[in-house]
């Protein structure tokens, strides 16, 4: 399962980092894999394993504001492993088959399209007008 959450202070400084820092270690001092993105937090593992250290983590931000919000999204695929890499190289690697296919069409040969008058364009029969 990967999970994601974002807890937001209300009321509290501005500056969230140190709050965000603390209940991050909560997950990393829990051994889970995790990702911190600019959002949130990703977190990979079972249900059970999990949500007591979301709880922990949401707590741990109750230090720097009474009023937290936080959200939290699971994504519970059982035939999923390593989804913290494996879904952002699926997505890499569809790009790069864009940007290959991308390039491969910006590649056009201009001899094919100058080879022709201006006033006879491939396919053009005069007979037929």
């Amino acid at each position: 399962m990967l999970f994601e959450i974002q807890i937001v202070p209300v009321g509290a400084d501005p500056h969230i980092s140190n709050a965000i820092a603390d209940s991050v270690s909560i997950i990393d001092s829990a051994g889970l894999r995790y990702q911190l993105t600019a959002s949130g937090t990703l977190i990979e593992g079972d249900w059970d394993e999990v949500i007591p250290v979301l709880k922990r983590a949401h707590e741990q931000a109750r230090r720097y504001a009474p009023h937290l919000i936080t959200t939290i999204r699971v994504e519970d695929d059982p035939e999923a492993t390593e989804q913290l890499t494996e879904n952002v190289e699926h997505v890499r690697s569809k790009l790069r088959q864009s940007d290959a296919a991308e390039k491969r069409d910006s590649e056009v040969d201009k001899s094919s399209i100058e080879s022709f008058p201006a006033s006879d364009p491939p396919g053009f029969n005069a007979r037929n007008s």
